[in-house]
């Protein structure tokens, strides 16, 4: 299995690292930017706070997805600063 996406060399998370995982990406920020100018744009007063909720949730649940996809087409993500100083062995047993 090939990762869409690998750890960051400094600190927690991860880098896309293939196109898939770019694509991931990009769709991930395009649909942001969408509903925010959907459900954040030229709203009435009495509906403008109802909007910001409905947003927020909107974004709390798509950035959820994501990082569920980060999490099945990535590698487990761990704390790391620079390179391991520690050799593993090629056959990925410990």
């Amino acid at each position: 299995m090939s990762h869409w996406f690998k750890r960051k060399k400094y600190g927690y998370g991860w880098n896309p690292s293939s196109l898939k995982g770019w694509l991931v990406l990009a769709l991930y920020s395009t649909i942001q930017i969408f509903a925010a100018i959907i459900l954040l744009s030229d709203k009435p007063t009495s509906f403008y706070e109802v909007s910001v909720i409905i947003y927020a949730g909107f974004f709390l649940v798509t950035t959820l997805v994501l990082l569920a996809t980060i999490r099945r087409k990535g590698p487990r993500a761990i704390w790391q600063w620079g390179e391991s100083k520690i050799k593993k062995p090629k056959d990925g047993s410990v």
